[in-house]
């Protein structure tokens, strides 16, 4: 069961009654089968995740102005740091319960993307520069991995990995990607 999923029917019946829940199922179906057949860099619907994340959490959400982050060693190191000091302070789950979240201390992906976003921006890291991006694991499974703009061009934060590489060297074809406001998404 996706994470997507498990939220619809075990938290959205307490936050919404039934009548929304049967509007949720049909988002959830319909956003579950990803953005097939959209052009890419054409606006998409923003996953249903994001949005309640958006809703719970607006101030993690707030459209950057800046859409590149400068790139320099002092980046470089930041974004080595937090990849690395996020990748082991959650303990990986999958689906786990309660939506998307920031700094859990168990999670999957998307909890990992959030917080290193949410860390970079404390660090000054331009929120505009920060993109959530779905993929595909090599297996085939849904990923939700962190793209940083830079001047230098993108490079991927994923807790799959401790490296930071270049978005071409990561192997990842972009689905879906937040723009430099989160709550907007673009096909890949």
């Amino acid at each position: 069961m996706s994470s997507l999923e498990t939220f619809v029917t075990r938290t959205a019946p307490r936050l919404f009654g039934a009548a929304a829940l049967a509007l949720l199922l049909a988002g959830a179906a319909q956003a579950s089968q990803g953005p097939r057949g959209a052009i890419p860099g054409s606006t998409i619907m923003t996953p249903l995740p994001m949005q309640f994340f958006c809703a719970s959490n607006p101030r993690e959400c707030v459209a950057g102005k800046d859409t590149k982050a400068r790139w320099n060693d002092q980046l470089h190191k930041t974004l080595h740091q937090v990849n690395m000091q996020v990748n082991a302070a959650i303990r990986p789950q999958a689906n786990p319960r309660g939506g998307w979240k920031i700094n859990p201390a168990s999670g999957d992906c998307n909890d990992y993307a959030l917080t290193k976003r949410s860390r970079l921006i404390e660090l000054g890291v331009p929120a505009g520069a920060l993109r959530l991006a779905v993929t595909a694991t090599r297996r085939g499974e849904k990923h939700l991995i962190l793209v940083v703009k830079t001047t230098a061009g993108e490079v991927v934060l994923d807790n799959l990995s401790r490296n930071i590489v270049t978005l071409k060297d990561s192997g990842y074809a972009i689905h879906a990607m937040s723009g430099a406001n989160p709550k907007r998404w673009i096909a890949g």
